[in-house]
Protein backbone atom coordinates (compact mmCIF):
# COMPACT_ATOMS: atom_id res chain seq x y z
CA UNK A 1 0.00 0.00 0.00
CA UNK A 2 2.90 2.81 0.97
CA UNK A 3 4.05 1.69 -2.59
CA UNK A 4 1.18 2.65 -4.28
CA UNK A 5 0.10 5.54 -2.44
CA UNK A 6 3.54 7.07 -2.86
CA UNK A 7 3.46 5.87 -6.98
CA UNK A 8 0.17 7.69 -6.62
CA UNK A 9 1.29 10.80 -5.51
CA UNK A 10 4.15 10.96 -7.98
CA UNK A 11 1.85 10.46 -10.98
CA UNK A 12 -0.37 13.28 -9.57
CA UNK A 13 1.84 15.78 -9.29
CA UNK A 14 3.39 14.96 -12.61
CA UNK A 15 -0.29 15.23 -14.07
CA UNK A 16 -0.39 18.60 -12.19
CA UNK A 17 3.31 19.99 -13.63
CA UNK A 18 2.08 18.44 -16.77
CA UNK A 19 -1.06 20.86 -16.85
CA UNK A 20 0.71 24.14 -15.35
CA UNK A 21 -0.79 23.71 -12.19
CA UNK A 22 2.98 23.54 -10.51
CA UNK A 23 6.39 24.63 -12.19
CA UNK A 24 8.58 21.66 -12.70
CA UNK A 25 11.41 23.99 -14.24
CA UNK A 26 12.99 26.83 -11.99
CA UNK A 27 15.10 30.22 -13.02
CA UNK A 28 18.24 31.56 -12.10
CA UNK A 29 18.39 35.39 -11.48
CA UNK A 30 21.08 37.20 -10.50
CA UNK A 31 20.32 40.25 -7.68
CA UNK A 32 22.48 43.59 -8.23
CA UNK A 33 21.94 45.11 -4.91
CA UNK A 34 22.25 48.96 -4.62
CA UNK A 35 25.75 50.28 -3.91
CA UNK A 36 25.16 53.26 -0.74
CA UNK A 37 26.86 56.53 -1.38
CA UNK A 38 27.97 56.31 -4.85
CA UNK A 39 29.06 59.96 -5.24
CA UNK A 40 31.76 58.92 -2.98
CA UNK A 41 33.33 56.35 -5.36
CA UNK A 42 34.81 58.49 -7.69
CA UNK A 43 36.51 60.58 -4.87
CA UNK A 44 37.63 57.66 -3.16
CA UNK A 45 39.15 55.39 -6.36
CA UNK A 46 40.87 58.73 -6.86
CA UNK A 47 42.31 58.73 -3.43
CA UNK A 48 43.41 55.32 -3.55
CA UNK A 49 45.11 55.69 -6.85
CA UNK A 50 47.52 58.38 -5.89
CA UNK A 51 48.47 56.91 -2.11
CA UNK A 52 48.26 53.33 -3.50
CA UNK A 53 46.37 52.74 -0.25
CA UNK A 54 44.10 50.05 -1.34
CA UNK A 55 40.79 49.19 0.26
CA UNK A 56 39.68 45.87 1.91
CA UNK A 57 36.61 44.17 1.84
CA UNK A 58 35.23 45.27 5.37
CA UNK A 59 36.00 49.01 4.29
CA UNK A 60 33.98 48.70 0.99
CA UNK A 61 30.94 47.15 2.90
CA UNK A 62 31.07 49.85 5.39
CA UNK A 63 31.38 52.38 3.10
CA UNK A 64 29.30 51.35 -0.05
CA UNK A 65 26.94 47.88 0.43
CA UNK A 66 23.63 47.30 1.67
CA UNK A 67 23.16 46.78 5.65
CA UNK A 68 22.98 43.37 6.97
CA UNK A 69 19.64 43.99 7.81
CA UNK A 70 18.70 45.20 4.59
CA UNK A 71 20.18 42.16 2.99
CA UNK A 72 17.99 39.68 5.35
CA UNK A 73 15.32 41.48 4.44
CA UNK A 74 15.50 40.84 0.58
CA UNK A 75 16.52 37.21 1.58
CA UNK A 76 13.18 36.73 3.35
CA UNK A 77 11.38 38.26 0.12
CA UNK A 78 12.91 35.62 -2.37
CA UNK A 79 11.67 33.05 0.25
CA UNK A 80 8.49 34.16 1.32
CA UNK A 81 6.92 36.01 -2.19
CA UNK A 82 8.94 34.63 -4.92
CA UNK A 83 8.90 30.74 -3.80
CA UNK A 84 12.41 30.79 -4.13
CA UNK A 85 15.99 29.96 -2.43
CA UNK A 86 19.53 31.84 -2.33
CA UNK A 87 21.53 29.55 -4.41
CA UNK A 88 24.59 31.74 -4.01
CA UNK A 89 25.55 35.52 -2.20
CA UNK A 90 28.69 37.09 -2.01
CA UNK A 91 29.02 36.93 1.78
CA UNK A 92 30.94 37.66 4.02
CA UNK A 93 32.84 39.71 1.72
CA UNK A 94 30.31 41.65 -0.76
CA UNK A 95 26.61 42.24 0.50
CA UNK A 96 25.85 43.69 -2.98
CA UNK A 97 25.53 40.38 -4.94
CA UNK A 98 22.98 37.67 -4.79
CA UNK A 99 22.21 34.59 -7.02
CA UNK A 100 18.33 33.35 -6.40
CA UNK A 101 16.61 30.05 -7.83
CA UNK A 102 12.79 30.56 -8.57
CA UNK A 103 10.01 28.53 -10.72
CA UNK A 104 9.93 29.72 -13.91
CA UNK A 105 6.67 31.20 -13.81
CA UNK A 106 7.70 33.43 -11.30
CA UNK A 107 8.18 37.22 -12.27
CA UNK A 108 10.21 39.80 -10.53
CA UNK A 109 7.20 41.46 -9.51
CA UNK A 110 7.28 39.33 -6.41
CA UNK A 111 10.25 41.47 -5.54
CA UNK A 112 8.40 44.76 -5.20
CA UNK A 113 8.45 45.25 -2.13
CA UNK A 114 12.20 45.23 -1.72
CA UNK A 115 12.42 47.11 -5.32
CA UNK A 116 14.31 50.01 -3.49
CA UNK A 117 16.94 47.86 -2.45
CA UNK A 118 18.02 46.27 -5.86
CA UNK A 119 19.49 47.87 -9.13
CA UNK A 120 18.26 45.87 -11.51
CA UNK A 121 17.58 41.69 -12.37
CA UNK A 122 19.73 39.78 -14.55
CA UNK A 123 18.59 36.40 -16.06
CA UNK A 124 21.64 34.34 -15.61
CA UNK A 125 22.40 29.73 -16.36
CA UNK A 126 23.16 27.62 -14.11
CA UNK A 127 24.09 24.69 -16.66
CA UNK A 128 27.43 25.73 -17.43
CA UNK A 129 29.23 26.89 -20.76
CA UNK A 130 27.14 26.67 -23.69
CA UNK A 131 27.16 28.99 -26.51
CA UNK A 132 29.76 30.83 -28.45
CA UNK A 133 29.75 34.38 -27.72
CA UNK A 134 28.02 36.73 -29.82
CA UNK A 135 29.77 39.71 -29.33
CA UNK A 136 33.36 39.41 -27.91
CA UNK A 137 36.90 41.20 -28.79
CA UNK A 138 37.34 39.18 -31.89
CA UNK A 139 39.90 36.66 -31.99
CA UNK A 140 41.61 36.44 -35.22
CA UNK A 141 43.39 32.91 -35.26
CA UNK A 142 44.17 30.55 -38.81
CA UNK A 143 45.85 27.43 -39.37
CA UNK A 144 48.17 28.50 -41.94
CA UNK A 145 51.83 25.81 -41.59
CA UNK A 146 53.18 28.55 -44.53
CA UNK A 147 53.59 31.29 -41.55
CA UNK A 148 54.89 29.36 -38.51
CA UNK A 149 58.77 30.19 -39.64
CA UNK A 150 57.32 33.76 -38.87
CA UNK A 151 55.24 33.57 -35.93
CA UNK A 152 56.00 35.08 -32.83
CA UNK A 153 56.88 33.06 -29.58
CA UNK A 154 56.38 33.90 -26.30
CA UNK A 155 60.01 34.69 -25.82
CA UNK A 156 60.39 36.89 -28.93
CA UNK A 157 57.48 38.94 -27.39
CA UNK A 158 58.90 39.16 -23.75
CA UNK A 159 62.04 40.61 -25.62
CA UNK A 160 60.04 43.01 -27.58
CA UNK A 161 58.70 44.61 -23.93
CA UNK A 162 61.91 44.89 -21.76
CA UNK A 163 61.93 41.72 -20.16
CA UNK A 164 65.14 40.72 -19.51
CA UNK A 165 66.32 36.99 -20.97
CA UNK A 166 66.51 35.48 -17.48
CA UNK A 167 63.15 36.24 -16.68
CA UNK A 168 63.48 39.12 -15.02
CA UNK A 169 62.03 39.63 -11.22
CA UNK A 170 60.65 36.31 -9.64
CA UNK A 171 56.84 35.42 -9.22
CA UNK A 172 55.71 36.85 -5.92
CA UNK A 173 53.48 34.58 -4.16
CA UNK A 174 50.46 37.67 -3.85
CA UNK A 175 51.32 38.89 -7.27
CA UNK A 176 48.43 37.54 -8.87
CA UNK A 177 46.89 37.44 -12.63
CA UNK A 178 43.55 35.74 -14.14
CA UNK A 179 41.68 36.08 -17.39
CA UNK A 180 37.66 35.77 -17.76
CA UNK A 181 36.21 33.63 -20.19
CA UNK A 182 32.04 34.20 -21.29
CA UNK A 183 30.71 31.45 -22.66
CA UNK A 184 33.89 29.61 -23.73
CA UNK A 185 36.53 27.00 -22.60
CA UNK A 186 40.17 26.39 -23.24
CA UNK A 187 41.36 23.18 -24.39
CA UNK A 188 43.93 22.12 -21.48
CA UNK A 189 45.84 19.57 -23.71
CA UNK A 190 46.51 22.52 -25.72
CA UNK A 191 47.80 25.08 -22.61
CA UNK A 192 50.13 21.80 -21.50
CA UNK A 193 51.66 21.55 -24.98
CA UNK A 194 52.06 25.54 -25.43
CA UNK A 195 53.32 25.96 -21.85
CA UNK A 196 56.06 22.85 -21.78
CA UNK A 197 57.10 23.25 -25.47
CA UNK A 198 57.02 27.39 -25.98
CA UNK A 199 56.91 29.13 -22.53
CA UNK A 200 59.10 26.27 -19.97
CA UNK A 201 59.89 29.63 -17.86
CA UNK A 202 55.98 29.91 -17.57
CA UNK A 203 53.85 28.41 -14.55
CA UNK A 204 52.67 24.90 -16.26
CA UNK A 205 49.17 24.76 -14.43
CA UNK A 206 46.23 26.70 -13.52
CA UNK A 207 45.99 27.58 -9.40
CA UNK A 208 42.46 27.79 -9.66
CA UNK A 209 39.20 27.70 -11.74
CA UNK A 210 35.90 29.63 -11.29
CA UNK A 211 33.47 27.97 -13.19
CA UNK A 212 33.38 24.67 -15.14
CA UNK A 213 35.92 24.16 -18.24
CA UNK A 214 33.83 21.97 -20.60
CA UNK A 215 36.98 20.87 -21.85
CA UNK A 216 36.91 21.26 -25.29
CA UNK A 217 39.18 24.33 -27.23
CA UNK A 218 38.06 27.58 -28.74
CA UNK A 219 40.09 29.95 -30.05
CA UNK A 220 39.47 32.60 -27.73
CA UNK A 221 39.73 30.77 -24.91
CA UNK A 222 43.28 28.88 -25.68
CA UNK A 223 44.18 32.08 -26.63
CA UNK A 224 43.69 34.52 -23.37
CA UNK A 225 44.99 31.55 -21.63
CA UNK A 226 48.23 30.90 -23.39
CA UNK A 227 49.03 34.06 -23.92
CA UNK A 228 48.83 35.02 -20.43
CA UNK A 229 50.35 32.60 -19.05
CA UNK A 230 53.52 32.54 -21.28
CA UNK A 231 54.16 36.09 -19.88
CA UNK A 232 54.49 35.22 -16.22
CA UNK A 233 57.47 33.73 -14.66
CA UNK A 234 57.22 29.84 -13.21
CA UNK A 235 55.25 30.13 -9.71
CA UNK A 236 52.71 32.74 -10.94
CA UNK A 237 49.29 31.49 -9.25
CA UNK A 238 47.11 31.85 -12.07
CA UNK A 239 43.53 31.73 -11.96
CA UNK A 240 40.61 31.79 -14.87
CA UNK A 241 36.53 32.83 -14.58
CA UNK A 242 34.68 30.37 -16.44
CA UNK A 243 31.57 32.49 -17.11
CA UNK A 244 28.11 31.44 -18.75
CA UNK A 245 26.18 33.30 -20.66
CA UNK A 246 22.42 33.21 -21.21
CA UNK A 247 22.54 33.54 -25.18
CA UNK A 248 20.82 36.81 -25.65
CA UNK A 249 22.03 39.30 -27.45
CA UNK A 250 23.31 41.21 -24.58
CA UNK A 251 24.11 38.15 -22.95
CA UNK A 252 27.58 39.25 -21.52
CA UNK A 253 26.04 41.62 -19.35
CA UNK A 254 25.13 38.63 -16.87
CA UNK A 255 28.41 37.08 -17.05
CA UNK A 256 29.86 40.11 -16.37
CA UNK A 257 27.84 40.94 -13.51
CA UNK A 258 28.31 37.95 -11.74
CA UNK A 259 32.37 37.97 -12.55
CA UNK A 260 32.05 41.31 -10.75
CA UNK A 261 30.10 39.82 -7.66
CA UNK A 262 32.70 36.58 -7.63
CA UNK A 263 35.51 39.46 -7.14
CA UNK A 264 33.35 41.61 -4.22
CA UNK A 265 32.63 37.75 -2.56
CA UNK A 266 36.66 37.07 -2.82
CA UNK A 267 39.10 38.71 0.02
CA UNK A 268 41.98 38.11 -2.15
CA UNK A 269 40.99 38.03 -5.78
CA UNK A 270 43.64 38.36 -8.41
CA UNK A 271 45.25 41.21 -9.06
CA UNK A 272 45.90 41.56 -12.69
CA UNK A 273 42.97 40.44 -14.66
CA UNK A 274 42.36 40.42 -18.47
CA UNK A 275 39.32 40.58 -20.47
CA UNK A 276 38.52 40.44 -23.83
CA UNK A 277 34.84 40.10 -24.01
CA UNK A 278 32.18 43.37 -24.78
CA UNK A 279 29.32 44.43 -26.65
CA UNK A 280 29.68 46.18 -30.09
CA UNK A 281 27.07 48.77 -31.60
CA UNK A 282 24.10 47.21 -33.72
CA UNK A 283 21.98 50.32 -34.49
CA UNK A 284 19.21 49.07 -31.74
CA UNK A 285 18.49 50.43 -28.62
CA UNK A 286 20.32 52.53 -26.08
CA UNK A 287 23.82 53.61 -27.54
CA UNK A 288 23.11 50.76 -30.23
CA UNK A 289 23.49 47.93 -27.66
CA UNK A 290 20.12 47.46 -25.66
CA UNK A 291 21.31 48.51 -22.65
CA UNK A 292 20.49 51.25 -19.94
CA UNK A 293 22.38 53.76 -18.43
CA UNK A 294 22.03 52.80 -15.14
CA UNK A 295 23.18 49.26 -16.50
CA UNK A 296 26.65 51.03 -17.75
CA UNK A 297 27.11 53.39 -14.45
CA UNK A 298 26.74 50.05 -12.22
CA UNK A 299 29.13 48.64 -13.91
CA UNK A 300 31.39 51.31 -13.87
CA UNK A 301 31.04 51.39 -9.52
CA UNK A 302 31.86 47.98 -9.61
CA UNK A 303 34.98 48.67 -11.65
CA UNK A 304 35.97 51.57 -9.17
CA UNK A 305 35.36 49.47 -6.79
CA UNK A 306 37.86 46.83 -7.84
CA UNK A 307 40.36 49.77 -8.56
CA UNK A 308 39.84 50.61 -4.71
CA UNK A 309 40.66 47.24 -3.78
CA UNK A 310 44.40 47.76 -5.78
CA UNK A 311 43.33 45.12 -8.58
CA UNK A 312 44.50 45.97 -12.66
CA UNK A 313 41.26 45.48 -15.00
CA UNK A 314 42.29 45.07 -18.65
CA UNK A 315 39.41 45.39 -21.62
CA UNK A 316 40.56 44.32 -25.25
CA UNK A 317 39.76 47.50 -27.15
CA UNK A 318 37.99 45.49 -29.90
CA UNK A 319 38.84 44.25 -33.78
CA UNK A 320 36.76 47.13 -35.31
CA UNK A 321 38.74 49.56 -36.47
CA UNK A 322 37.12 53.23 -35.75
CA UNK A 323 33.49 50.62 -35.23
CA UNK A 324 32.76 51.97 -38.60
CA UNK A 325 30.93 50.56 -41.32
CA UNK A 326 31.08 51.22 -44.59
CA UNK A 327 28.39 54.04 -45.87
CA UNK A 328 28.31 54.97 -41.97
CA UNK A 329 29.29 59.01 -40.81
CA UNK A 330 29.62 57.90 -37.49
CA UNK A 331 32.13 55.92 -35.30
CA UNK A 332 30.16 53.52 -32.54
CA UNK A 333 32.59 52.80 -29.41
CA UNK A 334 32.34 49.64 -27.67
CA UNK A 335 31.09 49.08 -24.28
CA UNK A 336 33.17 49.29 -21.97
CA UNK A 337 35.14 51.74 -22.05
CA UNK A 338 35.47 52.93 -18.37
CA UNK A 339 38.77 55.00 -17.36
CA UNK A 340 38.45 52.47 -13.97
CA UNK A 341 39.63 49.88 -16.45
CA UNK A 342 42.92 49.93 -18.99
CA UNK A 343 41.67 49.61 -22.64
CA UNK A 344 44.40 47.78 -24.69
CA UNK A 345 44.73 48.27 -28.66
CA UNK A 346 46.73 46.43 -30.70
CA UNK A 347 49.88 46.50 -32.99
CA UNK A 348 52.30 44.25 -35.38
CA UNK A 349 55.85 43.38 -34.74
CA UNK A 350 57.96 43.22 -38.12
CA UNK A 351 60.53 41.49 -38.79
CA UNK A 352 63.86 42.85 -37.20
CA UNK A 353 61.53 44.26 -34.24
CA UNK A 354 59.96 47.30 -35.68
CA UNK A 355 56.15 47.78 -34.73
CA UNK A 356 53.50 49.53 -36.01
CA UNK A 357 50.13 49.81 -35.62
CA UNK A 358 47.32 47.20 -36.22
CA UNK A 359 44.57 48.47 -38.74
CA UNK A 360 42.05 47.06 -36.83
CA UNK A 361 42.90 47.99 -33.39
CA UNK A 362 39.78 49.85 -32.03
CA UNK A 363 39.87 53.33 -30.79
CA UNK A 364 38.00 56.58 -30.45
CA UNK A 365 36.53 58.55 -27.81
CA UNK A 366 33.62 57.00 -25.57
CA UNK A 367 30.14 57.98 -25.20
CA UNK A 368 29.24 56.92 -21.89
CA UNK A 369 32.65 58.80 -19.77
CA UNK A 370 34.76 61.74 -19.58
CA UNK A 371 38.14 62.18 -19.98
CA UNK A 372 39.64 61.99 -16.57
CA UNK A 373 42.33 65.24 -16.05
CA UNK A 374 45.59 62.82 -16.66
CA UNK A 375 44.65 62.45 -20.34
CA UNK A 376 43.23 65.75 -21.50
CA UNK A 377 46.29 66.90 -22.69
CA UNK A 378 46.94 63.79 -24.51
CA UNK A 379 43.77 64.28 -26.07
CA UNK A 380 44.07 68.05 -27.05
CA UNK A 381 47.62 66.99 -28.76
CA UNK A 382 46.24 64.21 -30.70
CA UNK A 383 43.55 66.72 -32.16
CA UNK A 384 45.88 68.51 -33.35
CA UNK A 385 47.44 66.60 -35.53
CA UNK A 386 47.03 66.33 -39.26
CA UNK A 387 45.16 63.51 -40.83
CA UNK A 388 42.41 62.87 -38.06
CA UNK A 389 39.29 61.53 -39.41
CA UNK A 390 36.25 64.47 -39.54
CA UNK A 391 35.23 65.82 -36.32
CA UNK A 392 31.09 64.44 -37.68
CA UNK A 393 32.39 60.91 -37.29
CA UNK A 394 33.03 61.23 -33.15
CA UNK A 395 32.08 62.53 -29.91
CA UNK A 396 35.41 64.13 -28.91
CA UNK A 397 33.90 67.05 -26.33
CA UNK A 398 35.60 65.89 -23.17
CA UNK A 399 35.18 62.41 -23.67
CA UNK A 400 37.66 59.53 -22.52
CA UNK A 401 39.89 58.50 -25.84
CA UNK A 402 40.54 54.57 -25.84
CA UNK A 403 42.70 52.82 -25.89
CA UNK A 404 45.22 53.41 -23.25
CA UNK A 405 48.02 51.56 -24.69
CA UNK A 406 48.95 48.32 -26.74
CA UNK A 407 50.34 44.94 -27.69
CA UNK A 408 51.03 42.80 -30.34
CA UNK A 409 48.01 41.49 -32.10
CA UNK A 410 48.82 39.58 -34.83
CA UNK A 411 51.08 36.74 -35.89
CA UNK A 412 51.40 35.45 -32.87
CA UNK A 413 52.05 31.36 -32.07
CA UNK A 414 49.47 29.57 -30.74
CA UNK A 415 47.65 26.01 -30.01
CA UNK A 416 44.24 24.89 -31.10
CA UNK A 417 43.37 21.50 -30.71
CA UNK A 418 46.20 20.12 -31.02
CA UNK A 419 47.66 22.43 -34.23
CA UNK A 420 49.85 25.78 -34.27
CA UNK A 421 48.02 28.36 -35.35
CA UNK A 422 48.87 31.90 -35.99
CA UNK A 423 46.69 33.92 -33.13
CA UNK A 424 46.00 37.94 -33.04
CA UNK A 425 43.66 40.41 -32.13
CA UNK A 426 43.31 42.75 -29.15
CA UNK A 427 42.10 39.43 -27.32
CA UNK A 428 45.81 38.44 -27.57
CA UNK A 429 47.04 41.86 -26.40
CA UNK A 430 45.31 42.37 -23.27
CA UNK A 431 46.60 38.92 -21.47
CA UNK A 432 50.19 39.75 -22.65
CA UNK A 433 49.76 43.64 -21.09
CA UNK A 434 48.20 41.49 -18.23
CA UNK A 435 51.03 39.22 -17.94
CA UNK A 436 53.44 42.49 -18.39
CA UNK A 437 51.77 44.34 -15.54
CA UNK A 438 52.08 41.18 -13.30
CA UNK A 439 55.45 41.15 -13.20
CA UNK A 440 55.16 44.77 -12.38
CA UNK A 441 53.75 43.85 -9.47
CA UNK A 442 56.64 41.17 -8.48
CA UNK A 443 58.86 43.50 -8.71
CA UNK A 444 57.34 46.34 -6.42
CA UNK A 445 55.99 43.51 -3.91
CA UNK A 446 58.99 42.03 -3.73
CA UNK A 447 59.98 45.64 -2.15
CA UNK A 448 57.45 45.96 0.19
CA UNK A 449 55.26 48.32 -1.68
CA UNK A 450 51.44 48.01 -2.77
CA UNK A 451 49.94 46.61 -6.04
CA UNK A 452 49.96 48.78 -8.81
CA UNK A 453 46.68 48.73 -8.70
CA UNK A 454 44.82 51.09 -11.70
CA UNK A 455 47.84 52.00 -14.23
CA UNK A 456 45.79 54.45 -16.27
CA UNK A 457 47.56 57.38 -14.82
CA UNK A 458 50.78 55.95 -14.96
CA UNK A 459 50.73 55.49 -18.28
CA UNK A 460 50.04 59.20 -19.56
CA UNK A 461 52.43 60.66 -16.64
CA UNK A 462 55.01 58.27 -18.10
CA UNK A 463 54.73 58.00 -21.54
CA UNK A 464 58.85 58.13 -22.24
CA UNK A 465 58.45 54.31 -20.52
CA UNK A 466 57.06 53.26 -23.73
CA UNK A 467 57.84 52.47 -26.83
CA UNK A 468 55.94 54.96 -28.91
CA UNK A 469 53.80 53.80 -32.03
CA UNK A 470 54.03 56.06 -34.84
CA UNK A 471 53.46 54.25 -37.88
CA UNK A 472 50.07 52.71 -38.95
CA UNK A 473 46.33 54.06 -39.05
CA UNK A 474 42.57 52.14 -38.86
CA UNK A 475 41.57 53.25 -42.42
CA UNK A 476 39.04 50.32 -43.02
CA UNK A 477 35.69 49.70 -44.88
CA UNK A 478 35.14 52.92 -46.47
CA UNK A 479 36.00 54.60 -43.33
CA UNK A 480 38.57 57.05 -42.39
CA UNK A 481 40.54 56.01 -39.51
CA UNK A 482 43.21 57.18 -36.58
CA UNK A 483 46.52 57.29 -37.45
CA UNK A 484 49.76 56.95 -35.11
CA UNK A 485 51.29 59.74 -34.39
CA UNK A 486 54.35 60.83 -32.02
CA UNK A 487 52.67 60.76 -28.43
CA UNK A 488 49.29 59.15 -27.81
CA UNK A 489 46.75 58.39 -31.05
CA UNK A 490 43.40 56.50 -30.82
CA UNK A 491 45.37 53.42 -33.03
CA UNK A 492 47.81 52.44 -29.94
CA UNK A 493 47.15 54.62 -26.91
CA UNK A 494 50.93 55.88 -25.50
CA UNK A 495 52.54 53.05 -27.31
CA UNK A 496 53.64 49.51 -25.68
CA UNK A 497 55.16 48.57 -22.74
CA UNK A 498 58.99 48.58 -22.20
CA UNK A 499 59.05 46.95 -18.89
CA UNK A 500 62.73 47.78 -17.50
CA UNK A 501 61.71 51.58 -18.56
CA UNK A 502 58.66 51.65 -16.45
CA UNK A 503 60.48 49.82 -13.82
CA UNK A 504 62.92 52.62 -13.50
CA UNK A 505 59.96 55.15 -13.36
CA UNK A 506 58.07 53.98 -9.98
Amino acid sequence: RKRSCSFCVMIVLFLACLFGYCSCETTDILLVLKRRNTEQLLPHFNSAVETRHWLTTEEIMTKFDVSQRELDTVVQVVHNDCNGTVSWTALPHSRSFLSIRVPSHTTTACLATVADLIDFTLLETSDGLHLFPHHRRNSHIQSDVTLQGSLLRPSQILKQYGVPSNGGIPAHPKSTLATVEIAVGFNETDLSTFLKTYAPHAPQQIHKRWGTNPGYGSFEGNLDVQMAMAMSPSGRDFDVYLMAANGSRSGNIPALFKWAGLVAADAHPPLVQSISYGLYWTGTGQSGFGISNSTVERFNHELLIMGMRGLTILFASGDEATGCTFGSHHFHPPWPTSPAATLVGGTIIHPGGAETGWQFSMGGFSNDYAAPAYQKSAIAHYLKQKGLPPPKFYNSSGSRAYPDCAAVAGNILTIVNGSLSNGGGTSAAAPIVAGLVARVNDYLLSKGKPAIGPINHLLYKHEAAFNDIVKGDSTWMGCPGWPAVKGFDCLTGVGTFDVSKFLKVL
